[in-house]
Parts: C-alpha cells; sequence; structure tokens
C-alpha cells in the first residue's frame, strides 16, 4: 500500500492553519483567566436547578468536557482537509461516501463559525478579561472595586457572556456536522 505523498495547497494549508487557530481559540476563551477564589461558593445540594447548572458550567470539568471532543474534531478535520481528496481509509472510516468537502475546505459553512470564533467570540472574551483584571473569574461573586462602566462594558453589559455564547454555538456548527469528521466516526 504504498501511496505518493503530496503537498498540500494554499487553500488547504490555511484552512487547516484556520481550524487549528479556531480550536485553540475556544480553549483560551473557555478556560479562567484568573484562578476561582477559595472564598467561591460551594454548590448546596437545597439549590435551584439553575443554580446547580451555574456552578457545574463555571468549573474547569466542565471545560474540559467542552474542549476536548473539539480540539479532538478539530485534528481530525485538519488530517482531512490536508489530504483531501486523497484521504487514507484509516483517517475516513466511517465517513467515506458521506463525506462533505464544504465542511473539510474553505466554503462559506466553515468561513462564517471560523471567523465568528476569531473575529467576535474570543476578542470580546478577551476583552473582558482584561478590563476586569483579577476581578473576573467563572465563579458569582460581587466585583472587588464596584461595577465597571467603563471600557467594553460602556457598550455591552456582559461582553464575556456574549462571546462564550459564540465560542459555544460556532464550534458546534463548525465541527458536529455528519458531512464532516464527526461523521467518519459516526456507522452506517
Amino acid at each position: 500500500m504504498s501511496s505518493q505523498f503530496q503537498l498540500p495547497s494554499l487553500s488547504q494549508a490555511t484552512f487547516a492553519t484556520a481550524v487549528l487557530a479556531t480550536a485553540a481559540a475556544c480553549k483560551i476563551g473557555l478556560t479562567p483567566p484568573n484562578p476561582t477564589p477559595p472564598t467561591a461558593p460551594k454548590i448546596d445540594p437545597s439549590a435551584s436547578a439553575l443554580s446547580k447548572f451555574r456552578y457545574t458550567t463555571t468549573n474547569g470539568t466542565f471545560n474540559n468536557f467542552i474542549n476536548a471532543p473539539i480540539g479532538f474534531l478539530a485534528l481530525h478535520t485538519v488530517g482531512l482537509a490536508l489530504t483531501y481528496p486523497n484521504s487514507p481509509s484509516w483517517l475516513l472510516r466511517h465517513g467515506a461516501n458521506s463525506l462533505n468537502p464544504d465542511l473539510i475546505s474553505w466554503s462559506p459553512s466553515t468561513a462564517i463559525p471560523i471567523a465568528l470564533i476569531l473575529g467576535v467570540g474570543l476578542p470580546l472574551r478577551l476583552i473582558a478579561y482584561r478590563t476586569l483584571g483579577k476581578s473576573f473569574t467563572f465563579s458569582l461573586a460581587a466585583p472587588q472595586n464596584g461595577l465597571v462602566k467603563t471600557g467594553i462594558y460602556r457598550y455591552l453589559q456582559h461582553p464575556s457572556c456574549t462571546g462564550a455564547a459564540v465560542i459555544f454555538v460556532a464550534p458546534m456548527v463548525l465541527f458536529y456536522r455528519a458531512g464532516g469528521a464527526l461523521g467518519c466516526w459516526i456507522p452506517e
């Protein structure tokens, strides 16, 4: 089984680089910039379901649960993108017949989520991190120096939440589609 190695095109290489940058942006955007304060409240067993959800989504385990599949599918997408149209069968797995080339190359289906993550989601998160400094944690707490009304907070009340929403939804559109890398893992 000898196959000749073929260099990827510029389009394939830039797409692969953008996918890796997107996965890294998701990791950065979903990682707490400051450690959770030791006085952070623990979950009360009698708390409401919403309070339990807030606690669950602000700890490190949840972030790893979200980031691990994004990283895995991003690496698989990169492999498919760099080897397409001659992707080896071990990389295609179950996706040999259902792989959509638009999901492993530059197309509106991939460019829009990548642009949203790199151009909207991550910048909003990083601006919020920088504006609040050490006061920014993933736990719910009153600000140390009072309510911030300067910088981006002058125009948008919860920029970090807006950025997080983009970072949660856009990777689903980019990676969690049956015609892309995920489909290679789903038996027909």
